[in-house]
C-alpha cells in the first residue's frame, strides 16, 4: 500500500502557519485552492469576490482528520480575525450554508508586519495572543525543571534473587 500522494494532497505553508496557526493555515490554503478554481471556471462571483461554500460537515469530508467542532472553531477564529469573509448567496433564503472568501489584503498586511519581525515562528502569533487563556510570549521557552545531578553511588545487595 502506498500512502504517499495517491490523492490530491493538502499543502502547508510554514510561514503562514507561523503567522496564523497550523489549522488556520491549512483551511485558508484549501479555501484559496477552491477560490482559484472558481475564478478559473468563472463561477460564484458576487460583490467583487469569488466565493466557495460548504457546510461544516462538507468541510469535514475534506479534513477527515479533524472533528467538525475543530473545523467550526478554526473557521470562526479565521472569521473573527478578518482573514476569512463570510456571506450568504444561497438561492433559498432558508439555506444557511456559509460562503467564504479570503481577505487577501489582510493576509498581505499580516505578512508584511511579520517580515519586520524576524522572530515570528518562535513566538505566539498575533491571532493566538488576542484571546489566549495564558500569557503571551515566547513559546520556545522551556518549562523543563533542571534537577541537580545526583552523583552519590547507590549499591544494592541481591539475596537469592529478591531485592
Amino acid at each position: 500500500m502506498n500512502i504517499l500522494y495517491n490523492e490530491r494532497p493538502l499543502t502547508i505553508n510554514p510561514e503562514l502557519a507561523c503567522l496564523i496557526g497550523l489549522n488556520e493555515s491549512i483551511i485558508i490554503q484549501q479555501i484559496h485552492y477552491w477560490l482559484k478554481n472558481r475564478k478559473k471556471n468563472g463561477v460564484n462571483y458576487h460583490d467583487g469576490h469569488y466565493w466557495v461554500y460548504n457546510t461544516y460537515n462538507q468541510w469535514h469530508e475534506q479534513f477527515p482528520f479533524w472533528s467538525v467542532d475543530t473545523i467550526r472553531r478554526t473557521i470562526r477564529k479565521l472569521e473573527k480575525s478578518g482573514l476569512l469573509i463570510t456571506g450568504n448567496y444561497n438561492k433559498i433564503a432558508l439555506d444557511k450554508t456559509k460562503w467564504y472568501t479570503i481577505d487577501y489584503a489582510k493576509i498581505d498586511e499580516l505578512s508584511q508586519t511579520s517580515n519586520n519581525d524576524s522572530s515570528r515562528c518562535g513566538h505566539i502569533s498575533h491571532m493566538e495572543c488576542e484571546n489566549a487563556p495564558y500569557p503571551c510570549g515566547d513559546i520556545s521557552q522551556s518549562n523543563t525543571i533542571e534537577y541537580t545531578e545526583n552523583t552519590a553511588e547507590t549499591s544494592y545487595k541481591v539475596y537469592g534473587g529478591i531485592w
